[in-house]
């Protein structure tokens, strides 16, 4: 039976926010709450086996991989067997802020910001996996932190210091953990990370995703400070800033295998497979400084001049471990 109706989507998105003084004329907050959370079906159309091809599989490791695959429930115009149905793709998401300012006299003022954004998303045709079971499920998380005091020495000059950190870290992993070698597929990984990905031409992909698992973090780190100084015509501001990056990635990917027919694929006959074993990791850190001086220039009541100088320097990234590789033309190579 297959239905013209299109698969159920829900989506409920709620939050609430409140704010107010904590301290009289001193300290004030205010704060929220967001939440989506996303229930949906994908339709599947994928090739599978019929019951035919099902018992006339010899070869072990298929005869151990064929349960994943669903029964046929569709024969297409073509008198292939195939499995109309759907996968859940849900999505959950948690967001807060909260935000305090505090007067710490007349000439002191300090201001802070926190938010925090996490969401878990089910991804079921990730990569091109045609039948349930598989896929990805991504997991991040973002934060960003401002710290900031303003400093008045006198009505013509005022300083600012702002300190600020932000975030990004975020894993995905298969939905189906498998060890390849239960299945007897030797293929020098022996770890609960997933299959290979398996394609069989005509429209039948599961196991993997090949590039997964995977996961990366990003963490900026900012520290700079402005003085701003007013004198008859001019408005001039001076600072600079220091920044921080650290950027950490990994990776293990199951494989793939890929197969020219189904007969291939009963007969266990792959015409291509590639795997990168190991984790495929990287620890990269980047410095950067910047100091600039401004100058707004108010030479008539209808004309300013603004001018300026910056200067940056974006230092050369540095990998942890050693682990960045050059092209050396004079050897013709690359070099760690």
């Amino acid at each position: 039976f297959m239905s013209n109706e299109p698969p159920p989507f829900k989506r409920n998105q709620f939050g609430g926010q409140l704010g107010g003084p904590i301290l009289q004329n001193k300290l004030f907050f205010f704060s929220s709450y967001e939440g989506l959370r996303q229930r949906q079906q994908l339709d599947l159309n994928s090739l599978v086996l019929s019951d035919s091809q099902r018992a006339a599989i010899t070869d072990p490791v298929i005869l151990r991989l064929v349960p994943l695959i669903p029964l046929a429930n569709f024969v297409d115009s073509s008198g292939n067997p195939r499995f109309v149905g759907s996968a859940s793709a849900s999505v959950n998401t948690n967001q807060w802020t909260i935000d305090l300012a505090y007067n710490l006299g007349s000439k002191d003022r300090l201001h802070g910001y926190y938010n925090i954004f996490r969401t878990s998303n089910v991804e079921p045709s990730r990569n091109g996996n045609t039948i349930p079971g598989f896929g990805n499920t991504s997991r991040l998380t973002r934060q960003v932190l401002t710290l900031n005091e303003t400093h008045i020495f006198g009505p013509t000059l005022v300083n600012e210091l702002r300190l600020g950190f932000n975030r990004f870290n975020s894993t995905t992993n298969p939905n189906a953990q498998q060890n390849p070698t239960e299945f007897g597929i030797r293929i020098g990984i022996d770890q609960n990370i997933g299959l290979p990905q398996i394609s069989v031409a005509g429209g039948l992909n599961f196991g993997g995703p090949s590039i997964n698992p995977s996961g990366r973090a990003d963490t900026t780190v900012v520290i700079s400070d402005s003085l701003s100084y007013q004198r008859e015509k001019h408005s001039l501001k001076m600072g600079g800033e220091f920044r921080q990056f650290f950027n950490n990635n990994f990776r293990q990917g199951t494989g793939s295998f890929n197969f020219p027919t189904v007969a291939a694929f009963i007969a266990g006959n792959a015409n291509s497979f590639s795997v990168t074993l190991g984790n495929q990791s990287s620890s990269i850190t980047e410095n950067a400084f910047g100091f600039f001086v401004q100058d707004n220039f108010r030479w008539r009541r209808n004309l300013t001049f603004e001018l300026g100088l910056r200067y940056d320097w974006n230092i050369t990234p540095t990998e942890r471990f050693d682990r960045f590789v050059d092209y050396v033309p004079t050897i013709n190579s690359l070099v760690r």
